[in-house]
């Protein structure tokens, strides 16, 4: 894949993040001012182990949404980081030594160019008259080794370079064990998403029957659930840092120019 399409793909990627929605969590669970009054009529109403245990669920629940929330926009502001700096990167890459290999190219081929003539001349007199030719013998062999010391400096800054460029890479590699990771820990996080809203309608029935056992019981598991994603969301975070790492890890072996 070329520069083009792979900034393309990674554009792409980048905006279909941005458009997700924020939060399903959030958008599931809104407590509205009805709905909030109900709950807490529904706490009136119970003894007070049931109270202290429900207010518990509750304040844990809000505190989980707030947590899920704070890690969704870090994600993302980690995420477009990440994104804008490999983009950076593989421009730095591809640019490693080029001005220098430029201007040794540019000298080797300025003193072929040079000694060109000469070479000409060399050739046609040892074949009219080699005799004659012996005396440029001397300065035809040391523009050779002229030549040759600016070609092997040229290929060996040019295989240094390439020994850079595979190295780096070879760091960024460690990325995609990690995207697989973050993959699955999305796909995992599916399942307690999908669970979430009907828990919700479920608990929203409870609630305004003014049910205390139902409603602490939904309440419980809307926390666990909560909990479950917010897990997997740390867990992205803590990978998206990594990727981080590894990125600032390949950007300090670019060569100062």
């Amino acid at each position: 894949m070329n520069m083009n399409k792979r900034l393309a793909v990674l554009l792409t990627a980048l905006i279909l993040v941005i458009a997700a929605p924020t939060d399903l969590m959030a958008a599931s669970i809104e407590f509205t001012v009805p709905l909030k009054s109900a709950l807490d009529k529904t706490i009136a109403a119970a003894d007070n182990t049931s109270k202290g245990k429900m207010n518990l669920l509750y304040s844990n629940l809000i505190a989980l949404q707030e947590q899920d929330q704070n890690e969704d926009e870090s994600i993302k502001t980690i995420q477009y980081g990440n994104e804008e700096a490999l983009i950076m990167l593989r421009k730095q890459i591809k640019q490693i030594n080029a001005d220098k290999i430029s201007k040794l190219g540019n000298e080797l081929k300025q003193t072929q160019d040079r000694y060109n003539p000469m070479f000409a001349l060399y050739n046609s007199l040892n074949t009219l008259f080699g005799s004659q030719a012996n005396g440029m013998k001397a300065a035809v062999q040391l523009a050779r080794y002229d030549i040759r010391t600016k070609q092997n400096s040229l290929n060996a800054l040019k295989e240094n370079t390439a020994k850079t460029i595979r190295s780096i890479r070879g760091i960024l590699a460690d990325i995609d064990p990690i995207e697989v990771q973050i993959k699955a820990e999305r796909s995992e996080s599916n399942t307690p998403r999908k669970r979430i809203s009907s828990v919700w309608e479920s608990f929203k029935q409870t609630v305004k029957k003014n049910d205390t056992k139902s409603t602490m019981d939904s309440l419980s598991t809307l926390v666990s659930i909560s909990h479950q994603i917010v897990d997997h969301k740390q867990k992205i975070h803590n990978l998206e840092n990594k990727i981080s790492e590894i990125i600032a890890k390949a950007k300090s072996q670019i060569p100062l120019k």
